[in-house]
């Protein structure tokens, strides 16, 4: 009979660790760019000490399974939390009478567990406490959901340089467009304005030693707290002669180091000037003079069955220069992106071509018949597909990179390479009626991680704000949240009204942002 109820009590609780976990991920937040939110739990020892010390004179405990009250059952609805170092999990239940916390303790290894019944006085606690015991609570789990999904990624995580911006900011035009009509193409096209086609060999020559082969390591975390690091190649080409490099974000992405290999083997450590994963562009910057600068063409120029020609550093960096050739395969190509879920979350106007670009060949130049660069090679069909790939039109990652240069962010959008759906930039967690009653708050949207760099950060929204209304609207979950917000496209301004403890309801004005990933 014992055995029995203790493999019961062993079936609930992994089936409400799986629900939970189930849960948050659907429920979870704005999918924004994730790489780049921060999770603080430093002080979730402090807090847990806290609460601990103000139930230690009234908690009344008995082993699971040992007499214990028959109010304190399992249950599946109810929420917990992992208490890290201490292998706990807890499940409150404010509404019964005495309130109560049912504690797990955990085997580290082994599976097994015990779980005590603290009994609690229904006395309320500071404000500030429970929000952010709710912010931990919530933050730890994301945490775990984000660590799982890193560890499966084929990409490398989120990376922010502190590096300062040039006071001499280097900008690049546009190239002025060709002025032949589609009525006045010729039938043999050797020129375009003053410049000549080039052989494959012409080619070669003038574009190689304008490309570059990157190499990355990246500290990757572990189980059980230990890291290892990973490394990676990836391409670029040279934009000024004092060093600045265009690339991919993707391939920067998360690196704890990036060294530049120039065409002739020398090696340099760069720096990162400036990311966007939205058009998954990015500028370096290395310490050097007199560096061959790549051409750069008129994308708008380019007509379908034109010469293409990709350069990059396939699948290691010995092959940096590797120098594969087709043609222009269709223009203004619509591609959607989609997240882990199968969800379109943005879509890029490419080019697209059946120049052959590996993996790593990422970041490198397409180049056209008069050896100029009009695209950044970004990303290919895989699987059964071959020959289709697709790069990033020159023009519109012109305005991108000068940003980067100058701001080190891009704040306009009118380039026109990406269309995608709007988002605060938040991940969050509803606040349930019992909670709100229990805890003293309003129901609303709880957030618990916010992107740094986003405009809803540099308005004034913080980690612990409860989300109210949106543009006059009240919401309660995230669901009605999300519907509110889809109702606007990115870059159009809103008001939200959030909940602060100490403060009361403040509104809070800024532009939405366009959703990452």
């Amino acid at each position: 009979m014992e055995e029995n109820r203790r493999n019961n009590e062993d079936n609930v609780f992994e089936e409400e660790l799986r629900n939970s976990l189930e849960n948050n991920e659907h429920q979870g937040a704005d999918p924004s760019d994730a790489k780049s939110l921060e999770v603080d739990a430093e002080n979730m020892d402090e807090v847990m000490k806290a609460i601990e010390e103000q139930n230690r004179d009234t908690a009344e405990t008995e082993p699971c399974g040992k007499n214990a009250p028959e109010e304190y059952s399992f249950r599946d609805e109810q929420n917990f939390f992992v208490n890290p170092g201490k292998n706990q999990m807890k499940s409150s239940y404010p509404e019964q009478e005495p309130a109560a916390e049912l504690i797990y303790n955990a085997e580290k290894g082994t599976g097994a567990y015990t779980c005590d019944y603290a009994a609690q006085p229904p006395k309320k606690r500071a404000g500030a406490l429970r929000v952010w015991a709710l912010i931990i609570a919530a933050a730890f789990t994301l945490s775990f959901m984000a660590f799982t999904g890193f560890m499966i990624a084929e990409k490398l995580g989120a990376f922010d340089s502190d590096d300062g911006i040039p006071e001499e900011v280097f900008h690049m035009d546009i190239p002025s467009q060709s002025e032949n009509t589609d009525d006045e193409v010729e039938e043999v096209v050797s020129v375009a304005g003053d410049k000549k086609a080039l052989t494959l060999n012409q080619i070669a020559e003038k574009c190689t030693p304008s490309a570059v082969g990157i190499m990355v390591e990246a500290t990757v975390p572990s189980y059980f707290g230990m890291t290892y690091t990973t490394k990676g190649v990836g391409s670029g080409f040279i934009l000024s002669e004092d060093g600045y490099i265009a690339t991919n974000n993707h391939v920067i992405d998360g690196a704890t180091s990036i060294t530049v290999v120039l065409n002739d083997g020398t090696e340099h450590e760069a720096k990162l000037i400036g990311a966007d994963a939205i058009t998954d562009i990015a500028v370096v910057k290395i310490e050097a003079t007199g560096l061959p600068v790549m051409e750069r063409g008129n994308s708008d120029d380019l007509r379908v069955g034109d010469l293409a020609v990709a350069i990059g550093t396939p699948a290691q960096i010995k092959l940096a220069g590797t120098f594969t050739d087709g043609i222009i395969s269709a223009v203004n190509r619509k591609i959607d992106i989609t997240d882990g879920y199968g969800r379109v979350v943005k879509t890029m106007n490419l080019i697209q071509t059946n120049a052959t670009i590996n993996p790593g060949n990422s970041g490198g130049p397409l180049i056209n018949r008069y050896g100029q660069v009009i695209g950044i090679n970004t990303l290919k069909l895989t699987a059964e597909y071959e020959g289709i790939g697709f790069a990033i039109p020159i023009n519109g990652a012109i305005k991108i990179m000068n940003q980067l240069i100058t701001d080190g962010k891009v704040s306009d959008r009118s380039d026109g390479l990406v269309t995608g759906k709007a988002s605060i930039g938040i991940q969050g967690s509803d606040i349930t009626e019992d909670e709100a009653k229990y805890y003293g708050i309003p129901r609303g949207v709880l957030v618990i991680q916010i992107n740094k760099n986003g405009a809803a950060a540099g308005a004034g929204l913080r980690r612990g704000d409860i989300i109210v209304k949106f543009n006059g609207k009240k919401v309660q979950t995230m669901d009605e949240l999300n519907s509110q917000k889809t109702k606007f496209n990115p870059g159009d301004e809103v008001t939200i009204t959030v909940y602060r403890d100490g403060e009361g309801e403040l509104d809070i004005t800024f532009k939405l942002d366009m959703q990452t990933e």
